[in-house]
């Protein structure tokens, strides 16, 4: 049974990979920058050199294209 949960897992982590690797370059930034990293949006946006309103935009994008790609995949 515990093979289950971490076989799981591990299929989860894969499913999510290809789906970030689907996103366009500066949402893949985003995301790393701020799940990766810890980075607040505001710390994003200096790297990126955007606004924090563009930061949260593309935040929001990517995040919609991620759980639309992860529930298609399920």
């Amino acid at each position: 049974m515990g093979d289950y949960g971490a076989e799981e897992k591990l299929i989860e982590h894969v499913a999510l990979k290809a789906a970030v690797e689907k996103l366009p370059e500066r949402e893949r930034q985003v995301i790393a920058l701020r799940y990766n990293h810890g980075m607040t949006q505001q710390n994003c946006a200096k790297v990126l050199h955007v606004s924090q309103v563009q930061i949260s935009r593309l935040e929001r994008r990517a995040v919609d294209a991620l759980q639309e790609n992860i529930m298609f995949m399920a």
